[in-house]
């Protein structure tokens, strides 16, 4: 991924993070707490997502060799459960 790219993906990390400043700062005001909640857990999740493309556009998912589209690999504690990505990014570089 070019560096171009990256570039793209911080300015989407700034733009959620200010809509999250002025939601705080204006609609959460007139909401309950639970909703209010819910909908900066959604935020968050964005964020994350977000900050997640830009590691991937960097530097892929760290496996030399994908096996397949729909790749899974062992937890690192837990090697009974299997961990199976939601995104589907192509390897960078």
């Amino acid at each position: 991924m070019e560096m171009y790219d990256v570039e793209t993906l911080q300015v989407k990390q700034r733009k959620i993070l200010q809509e999250i400043y002025d939601y705080v700062s204006g609609a959460a005001l007139g909401k309950d707490l639970y909703s209010v909640e819910n909908d900066l857990f959604r935020y968050v999740l964005r964020m994350g997502h977000a900050f997640l493309c830009e590691v991937i556009a960097r530097h892929g998912t760290g496996k030399a060799v994908m096996r397949s589209h729909y790749d899974t690999t062992r937890f690192f504690r837990n090697m009974q459960g299997i961990f199976s990505s939601l995104l589907s990014f192509p390897r960078a570089g």
